[in-house]
């Protein structure tokens, strides 16, 4: 038996969620955040008379498959929509998709995206890529066949301090909608002390995961009380792993300080204006690039000087960076900006 193949998707069939007949525009979403982005933006470009639909990868025929983290990701998108997750249409495939639109929107342009990507570039579809948030935009601490965004024709950037990678391309600040709906709530009651981020998934080992995690909970102590939120992809749970709280987006607005490493939960924090501290025992680079001014002061790799940094966050010795460095304007919505960008500057 081919093991490689039983625990493999299909990357030439997709499951149409949500469309209009004869849909100008194509959002390809893999997770759930890309789903509030996707959905959002299609309501405004709908009632400006544009037809759009919503596309996830096909649910796996071949055996296992359905344990693969794009199947998880994949559950989030019925979690976000509201649909049953076993209610299964008819899968389309890459040409069909692209005989039928116009403009194709890629939350990632790379993985299970790629062959679809290739059939659009081929048949000259207009290619937008939404950054959907922290990114190692140069492949410095993953390994990819080609830099995130590259095969894309316009980019929707995530914050300001992405456009630094996209010299030679259009590019619009938009923000994501997950995270601007964070910002818009009414504060609640803080549940958690010290949420910590486990988000190991792609390029890292168990090991070194939960290598990671016991550094940061070996400071926890009788008045710390440290929670986790793993990531759905995360590899270093299992039988007697501390469990999660919930997902990063759902806790962290109940949270006074983040423990991370590099992932969109930087971001988050940034723009809930949540203190963090960044551990980074492996040398990461790639969230260099959101590390300005004061943000620089707040990376450890080593336990001891993490456990001098959770002592001044504590101590309320934390300067927080300015929101306009890094997101749109907060009453702007990322949908609608999306949705203007992509009627006004794509399509016409």
């Amino acid at each position: 038996m081919n093991l490689k193949k039983c625990f493999s998707s299909n990357p030439d069939k997709w499951h149409v969620i949500e469309s209009d007949s004869e849909p100008q525009v194509t959002f390809v979403c893999q997770t759930g955040s890309h789903f509030d982005d996707a959905k959002s933006a299609r309501m405004h470009l709908r009632d400006e008379g544009v037809s759009t639909q919503i596309v996830i990868p096909s649910p796996p025929a071949r055996l296992f498959a359905k344990h693969r983290a794009v199947e998880q990701r994949r559950y989030e998108i019925f979690d976000s929509s509201g649909q049953d997750r076993n209610r299964f249409e008819k899968s389309i495939s890459n040409s069909e998709l692209v005989s039928g639109s116009e403009v194709f929107v890629f939350f990632n342009d790379w993985g299970h995206s790629s062959q679809l990507v290739e059939h659009a570039k081929s048949a000259r579809r207009q290619l937008v890529g939404w950054v959907e948030g922290f990114q190692d935009f140069l492949n410095q601490d993953i390994s990819r066949p080609s830099l995130p965004y590259s095969h894309c024709d316009v980019i929707l950037l995530a914050t300001s301090q992405d456009a630094q990678f996209f010299q030679t391309k259009p590019t619009w600040l938009v923000g994501n909608q997950y995270r601007w709906e964070m910002t818009q709530r009414d504060q609640r009651p803080l549940e958690y002390q010290f949420l910590v981020n486990v988000n190991f998934t792609y390029g890292y080992s168990k090991k070194k995961g939960r290598a990671w995690l016991s550094d940061v909970l070996s400071l926890e102590g009788d008045r710390e009380q440290f929670y986790l939120s793993r990531h759905p992809s995360d590899l270093t749970g299992g039988r007697g792993q501390r469990a999660s709280v919930g997902p990063i987006k759902t806790v962290l607005p109940l949270t006074e300080l983040l423990i991370t490493r590099s992932g969109t939960a930087v971001l988050d924090a940034i723009a809930l204006r949540k203190p963090f501290v960044f551990y980074n025992p492996y040398g990461e680079v790639a969230h260099r690039y959101l590390f300005i001014g004061s943000l620089m002061k707040y990376e450890a790799n080593e336990t001891h000087r993490l456990a001098g940094l959770l002592d001044d966050v504590s101590n309320g010795n934390y300067p927080l960076c300015e929101l306009d460095e890094f997101f749109p304007l907060p009453d702007l919505e990322p949908g609608r900006i999306a949705a203007e960008v992509i009627m006004n500057e794509v399509i016409s």
